[in-house]
C-alpha cells in the first residue's frame, strides 16, 4: 500500500540528503578536516545505535502488538514511557561523550572531536532520539512520519536537522 511508497521516499530521501551533505563537506573542507568529519561521523553513528539501547526495535514491536488487540490506551502510555526513557538514554550517551570527547580526540588523533564536543554531542541525541520516535510511528502504522523521521541512513527530516547543526557549526566557528 501506501505505506511502503512512504518508507521507499523516506529512505530514498534520506540517503539523498547524505549525499548532498558529504558533497557539500568534500567540496568545503580540506582534506584532513574531511577525514576527521568521517571519523567524526562513524563515531557518532555508532553511539547513536548505543543511544538507542534496543528501545527502537522493542517500541516498534509492543506498540504494534498492542494495536492489534485493541489496547490502545496501553499503546499510547508505552509510547509516552518510550519516549521519555529513550529521550533520557539518548541524552545519557551524549552528555557521556563530552565528557569522553577529549580522551577520544587524544587516542584517535582526531582534535575536532574535542573541539566541536558540544555540536557532535548535539548530533548523537538526535540520531538516537529521531531513530526511537521514527520506530514509534512505524509501530503504530504510520510510515510517513517513521520514513521522514529515520531509514537507513537518516530520514528527510534528520538528516535536514543535521545540515542545520553543520551550518550554524560553520557559522560560529567563522564568528572565532
Amino acid at each position: 500500500g501506501t505505506g511502503g511508497f512512504w518508507l521507499f521516499l523516506g529512505r530514498s530521501a534520506g540517503m539523498a540528503t547524505v549525499f548532498l551533505i558529504v558533497a557539500f563537506l568534500a567540496k568545503r573542507l580540506a582534506p584532513l578536516e574531511f577525514a576527521s568529519y568521517i571519523a567524526v561521523a562513524s563515531l557518532v553513528t555508532l553511539l547513536g545505535v548505543v543511544g538507542m539501547l534496543g528501545l527502537n526495535s522493542y517500541v516498534c514491536r509492543r506498540i504494534s502488538a498492542l494495536i492489534a488487540v485493541s489496547q490502545h490506551a496501553e499503546a499510547a502510555a508505552l509510547a509516552q514511557h518510550i519516549t521519555l526513557l529513550g529521550g533520557l538514554v539518548a541524552a545519557t550517551t551524549s552528555i557521556g561523550f563530552l565528557f569522553a570527547s577529549p580522551y577520544l580526540a587524544m587516542w584517535l588523533e582526531c582534535p575536532a572531536l574535542a573541539e566541536q564536543a558540544a555540536w557532535i554531542s548535539a548530533w548523537i541525541f538526535m540520531l538516537a532520539f529521531s531513530q526511537i520516535i521514527a520506530e514509534t510511528f512505524r509501530g503504530i502504522h504510520n510510515l510517513f512520519a517513521a520514513g521522514m523521521l529515520a531509514g537507513v541512513s537518516g530520514g528527510l527530516l534528520a538528516n535536514a536537522q543535521f545540515f542545520v547543526l553543520l551550518l550554524l557549526l560553520s557559522y560560529f566557528h567563522r564568528l572565532n
